[in-house]
């Protein structure tokens, strides 16, 4: 799609920045994906991911992979 490339970098640092725990800059980055498209899935899945990770504690190994208790 045309348009994409500011979305799609915003994407990938987002990632980056959520594997490295940086909550705050990674939420930007969603945020300004979710501005551009609302309806963006993986941003947000990760937005919401953050407000729940964000306070907490987490394992030195975590490895950001989210792991799935409910059916």
């Amino acid at each position: 799609m045309r348009g994409d490339g500011p979305r799609l970098a915003g994407g990938a640092e987002g990632l980056a920045a959520y594997r490295a725990r940086d909550w705050d800059q990674s939420e930007r980055c969603f945020a300004q994906c979710l501005a551009v498209m609302p309806t963006d899935g993986p941003a947000t899945v990760f937005h919401r991911r953050i407000k729940l990770l964000r306070g907490k504690t987490l394992p030195t190994d975590w490895d950001g992979v989210w792991q799935l208790t409910d059916k």
